[in-house]
């Protein structure tokens, strides 16, 4: 059983689901900007906060009817998309796409979920120099 947010640890859970890192969602949600940097990460590594987040992210993906990975493959493909045709325009969307979902991940500390697209990142762009 979690309990429950107070007020600075739910608007800071809020900031972070509409997408802005820690730091910045510290700040927003009333802690001092010298140690904003601090209280984000006592917030994300909070259990309870990061249970609320993880919700939050389950609400989302479900009233969206999007999941993290069909973004993620999204972003691949317009990678492998602007490599094919030589377009820089899908290339820059799909790595502004997969870089704020390696961002997003971050923040509520599940990178082990985003290193493996990072990988495939990697040696799609890897495959696109030769």
């Amino acid at each position: 059983m979690t309990k429950k947010l107070t007020l600075k640890q739910s608007k800071f859970k809020e900031s972070i689901l509409q997408g802005d890192n820690g730091t910045k969602a510290a700040i927003k949600a009333g802690y001092a900007v010298k140690s904003a940097r601090v209280s984000a990460h006592r917030n994300i590594t909070n259990h309870n906060i990061k249970a609320e987040i993880d919700k939050g992210i389950a609400r989302i993906e479900a009233k969206t009817d999007v999941t993290i990975q069909e973004i993620i493959n999204n972003a691949r493909y317009l990678i492998e998309l602007g490599i094919s045709k030589k377009n820089g325009t899908d290339i820059a969307a799909g790595n502004k796409q997969l870089g704020e979902m390696i961002a997003a991940f971050k923040q509520v500390q599940q990178v082990e979920q985003v290193k493996p697209q990072v990988v495939l990142f990697k040696e799609v762009m890897d495959k696109g120099e030769e």
